[in-house]
């Protein structure tokens, strides 16, 4: 239960459960089908249908997942999603749409939920709930997914290791996500990320500290996987089964399982990737780097300080003044200093 309950805690501290309120169950209770829609990451629309497969199961309804085949969402641009990638999975009832040429539904204000569409994410669970019960049932209902038979092979072939590390997107580095190619959303500019990503100086520590116990490292940032994989107590998919070439989302289920093969696990609590690595192994060690290097309080104070900086130095008034300062910095030092007081220079005279 201890394992649970430190998962519980870092859930809550990312903001990631979503209570269903009772006039939402009276709602929910007059459809047949619970439809789950994420238009993001493969990781994201697999755990929010799971998240919404609980719930239809309590209420005794059908799901069916909706899988946005756009270019333009986020799961194509940023990860490189394909139309086929969730079949992957063999046992989800899917409908295929692209919210280029259909509209599913007409986004509103507020809610985390729509009619009988769950988008929001978030573990939905409802009052009175124990999260111990929801976070149990989320496991045993990600395990049940039957995974393609090419897959599956790989899985049972991995072996155990005695730590896992992944570092999500680089980490530190979100910002390349929230300005990438055709990326237009201006709410992502105040994304600093510092509660769901972590140096990847902080990895590199622990992957030193830890020597020569053997640990399995993941990654989307491939400067990181290349930079830590030629330590020799470091193991990565590409290490273990160097007669395969896993890409994209393949690669991305495989890292998943290995990392929830290994027996005690470092990583953000926050990433679909290691939320998914958690419900396959929710009763063994999982903790995040500054739990593992004690240093709570500092990255917190840091956190802090970097927040308070940002919204202070990027709030209207200050930005306008410094606007009017760069500006007025600008016509000095290039109109008075340039041409104003050449007007007032005498001539060198040189015999």
């Amino acid at each position: 239960m201890e394992n649970i309950d430190y998962l519980i805690n870092q859930l809550k501290k990312a903001d990631l459960f979503q209570k269903i309120e009772n006039s939402t169950v009276s709602q929910l209770e007059k459809y047949e089908t619970l439809y789950s829609l994420r238009s993001d990451g493969f990781g994201q629309r697999i755990l929010n249908y799971i998240y919404t497969l609980r719930i239809a199961k309590k209420l005794n309804k059908k799901t069916i997942l909706m899988w946005d085949t756009s270019k333009n969402t986020g799961s194509s641009i940023v990860h490189g999603s394909k139309d086929d990638d969730v079949e992957i999975y063999q046992n989800i009832s899917i409908i295929k749409f692209n919210s280029d040429l259909e509209r599913f539904f007409k986004f509103g204000k507020g809610g985390a939920i729509k009619k009988n569409i769950f988008y929001y994410g978030k573990i939905y669970y409802f009052e009175n709930e124990n999260l111990r019960d929801v976070i149990t049932e989320i496991s045993n209902l990600y395990k049940n997914l039957k995974l393609h038979e090419d897959i599956q092979k790989i899985v049972n072939n991995m072996q155990v290791y005695d730590y896992g590390i992944h570092s999500r997107s680089g980490d530190i580095s979100m910002t390349e996500i929230n300005l990438g190619p055709r990326n237009f959303r201006w709410h992502t500019r105040d994304r600093l990320q510092l509660e769901r990503s972590y140096p990847n100086e902080a990895y590199i520590k622990i992957i030193n500290d830890l020597k020569p116990t053997n640990i399995f490292v993941s990654s989307s940032s491939e400067k990181f996987i290349n930079d830590v994989s030629v330590l020799d107590n470091v193991r990565t998919l590409e290490k273990d089964f160097d007669q395969h070439k896993f890409i994209g989302t393949k690669k991305f289920v495989l890292d998943i399982h290995a990392l929830s093969k290994c027996k005690k696990l470092i990583c953000t609590f926050s990433s679909a990737a290691t939320l998914m690595a958690i419900f396959l192994r929710i009763n063994s060690t999982n903790i995040t780097p500054i739990n593992y290097l004690k240093i709570e309080g500092i990255y917190e104070e840091l956190s802090n300080v970097i927040k308070d900086q940002y919204i202070k130095l990027n709030s209207p008034k200050l930005m306008v003044k410094r606007i009017i300062l760069v500006y007025l910095g600008r016509f000095y030092r290039f109109f008075i200093l340039r041409y104003i007081k050449l007007l007032f220079k005498k001539d060198l005279v040189i015999k």
